[in-house]
Parts: structure tokens; C-alpha cells; sequence
């Protein structure tokens, strides 16, 4: 079942770049354009004195939203990086629906990834300097009842005239589903602990509270680092330095104490001895509905059109309803660990064994 299950949410990486959607219900928006340097917002009569547990309050509040029975997130990314005269740009969204009652345990996700190129006036060009590519991909999810159907988006990189989506499903725990999703939906810098928090700030806003955290340069460098190591394969050279421009998270709370509002804000310049590097990575998400969320139940009729793993297979070599063409079952790539984290996926939690046609 671990395999099925990885190999459905690999297609949908590979054809999403990542985990991320547009909101189709009446939630709140989450809107990450809008992160800015909130320095200024921290006063000598607003500030905190223990700034870590303040940061604490809103670790908890974090908590309670996943611990929560039901619940809907809404949450944008968007990561800029100006290298070689060419801005790159990742603008991800995701929406997420939930819940889990003792009649129903369902959830539902829209995930969006665009990406563009700008060439400026210094980039390596065939002579059109202001050309930009953009890609987009988008791909939804729904859970009921044991399994997990994913409508998935061809591969744009296979070279074929079917371009409609592929749809698939598997079967599946909610609580394995929910936790997966939110590990990859990246609406928080979960990185980010009380330790880098240098100054925080806490005032009243309509009858909740908002808080303000200005985080720490030193400890954000070394954040940098290892977000660059991790997610980019990059290391800095002994000539070459982060320079933290701002970096601070701000939470919203309402007056029950549910976290309502969340931004991450860093924006930063890596010195190196080809010139500067300009980087910023936002996260903005909105929750609500918490505790009273509710899914739709699909009908037999939507569903009708999801199949396994091994009919898709199967439709593709022309062969029999489960399996290869001769009936046997079809056989895999074996992924190092380091390739599956490549892809989004927890080596420890799923199968190595991944039929990597799946993804085409």
C-alpha cells in the first residue's frame, strides 16, 4: 500500500514541482506579495521580554491546527532568486480542506506550482534578452473512506498529443494522507524554532492577538545555509557570504486562540566575488473554518474514473487489467534515499520501489 501511495504522490510532484494550489471555496486567501520588513512594527511598548516563549505561544498554535478535528488552509510561497542577469521565480498555492468526525473522515487539496525565468540584459541569450519562460502545473486531491484519489496533470517533459490528466488512486490511512500533505504544503517555516527569535512583540488586535517576531541574522545565515544545502544543493564557497536584509514571522490570533493569520518574510543577499545574489522566500497562509470545516462527499459517478496503479500500467503496455501484459507484476526502479528526498518523499516512510513510468 506504501508503494501505491508514494507513487501517486510522486506524479504528483514531478508534475507540480511541488506541493501548492488555488483556493476553490469562500476561505480566506493567503496573499505572500504582501510580506514586508516588520521591523518597525516592534516598539519599547509592545515588545516581550521572553521573546522564546512568546514564539512558543505561536508554535502551539501551529500544533492546534493540525491537532485540530477539521480545519482549511489556504497558502502561498513565492521564493525569488536573481542569478547571472536571469530572476527565477516560484509562486506556489495550496488549499487544503479537512476533516475527521466520527461520521466522516475526508479532506480535499488544490496544488499549484508556477514557475518563470526573466532574462535581463546580462544573461547568456540567443539575442532575446527580455524573453521569460513560465511553467504552470496544477493538480487536486480528494480522500473519503480509506482511499485517495489525485487528479494528475500530464508530464509536460513526455513528448505525446494526450494531454489529459491522469487520474489515480490508492488506498490509504487519513492520518497517513493529512500528515503528508501537510509536510509537503509548506504554509510554515517549521524550521524556525524559539532559538531564532531575537526580539518579539504582542498587541490586541480585534479582540485577538497579534503577534510579531524579528528573528535573528546570525541564526538566520546559518538557516540560509542549510536551506540552500538542502533544497538547492548548493554550498558557499570561502569567499562567498549571507547578508540578512530582514527576516521576521508574524501570527494572528483570534479570540478563542486559533491561529487565523501567518507570514514568514526573509529577504536576504548572498555576496559572492561574480556580484551580488538577491534572494527572498515569503510564506503567507490563512486558516479557518477550524473545527467546523466540512468536505463534500463525492459521488460514485465522479469517482468512476480513478483507477490503480497497476490498470494505469497496465493501460500503458496494453496489457492485462492488473499487472504487466503477461499478467506478472511490473517491476521498478530502485531509488537511493537521496533521490527520493530529491522528490518530495520520506525514505524512511515509503517504499523505494517506485515504478517511475507512473510519473510520465
Amino acid at each position: 500500500m506504501k508503494r501505491k501511495l508514494a507513487i501517486i504522490f510522486l506524479a504528483g510532484c514531478i508534475a507540480a514541482g511541488a506541493f501548492s494550489g488555488c483556493s476553490k471555496n469562500n476561505a480566506p486567501v493567503a496573499d505572500a506579495s504582501q510580506n514586508t520588513d516588520l521591523a518597525d512594527k516592534v516598539t519599547d511598548e509592545n515588545s516581550v521580554e521572553d521573546s522564546g516563549n512568546a514564539y512558543s505561544s505561536c508554535l502551539k498554535a501551529i500544533d492546534a491546527i493540525e491537532d485540530a478535528k477539521s480545519a482549511t488552509i489556504d497558502s502561498e510561497l513565492i521564493f525569488t532568486m536573481t542569478y547571472e542577469g536571469e530572476t527565477r521565480s516560484m509562486k506556489q498555492h495550496f488549499n487544503l480542506k479537512r476533516e475527521n468526525t466520527d461520521d466522516s473522515k475526508r479532506l480535499e487539496y488544490d496544488l499549484k506550482a508556477t514557475s518563470t525565468v526573466e532574462k535581463g540584459e546580462n544573461a547568456e541569450t540567443d539575442g532575446d534578452a527580455d524573453k521569460a519562460e513560465n511553467t504552470e502545473n496544477e493538480t487536486n486531491g480528494y480522500f473519503s473512506d480509506g482511499t485517495l484519489y489525485q487528479e494528475i496533470p500530464q508530464n509536460s517533459d513526455v513528448d505525446s498529443d494526450n494531454k489529459e490528466p491522469i487520474y489515480l488512486k490508492a488506498e490509504a490511512e487519513y492520518d497517513e494522507v493529512k500528515a503528508y500533505v501537510l509536510s509537503m504544503a509548506n504554509y510554515v517555516a517549521d524550521d524556525i524554532t524559539e532559538e531564532h527569535v531575537k526580539t518579539a512583540a504582542m498587541e490586541e488586535k480585534n479582540g485577538g492577538t497579534q503577534y510579531i517576531y524579528i528573528l535573528d541574522d546570525e541564526k538566520m545565515v546559518s538557516y540560509m545555509e542549510d536551506f540552500m544545502s538542502y533544497y538547492m544543493g548548493l554550498a558557499l564557497s570561502e569567499n562567498e557570504t549571507v547578508e540578512i536584509n530582514y527576516a521576521n514571522i508574524s501570527a494572528n490570533l483570534d479570540p478563542s486562540g486559533n491561529l487565523t493569520d501567518y507570514t514568514f518574510s526573509l529577504d536576504t543577499v548572498i555576496k559572492t566575488d561574480e556580484g551580488d545574489i538577491p534572494f527572498s522566500y515569503n510564506i503567507a497562509s490563512k486558516f479557518s473554518n477550524i473545527d467546523s470545516t466540512s468536505v463534500k462527499e463525492r459521488s460514485e459517478d465522479e469517482l468512476s474514473k480513478y483507477i490503480t496503479e497497476d490498470e494505469y500500467m497496465a493501460q500503458q503496455s496494453g496489457g492485462v487489467e492488473s499487472g504487466t501484459a503477461d499478467g506478472s507484476e511490473p517491476t521498478g526502479q530502485k531509488l537511493s534515499p537521496e533521490e527520493m528526498e530529491e522528490m518530495g518523499l520520506d525514505p524512511e516512510l515509503y517504499d523505494a520501489e517506485i515504478i517511475t513510468e507512473a510519473a510520465k
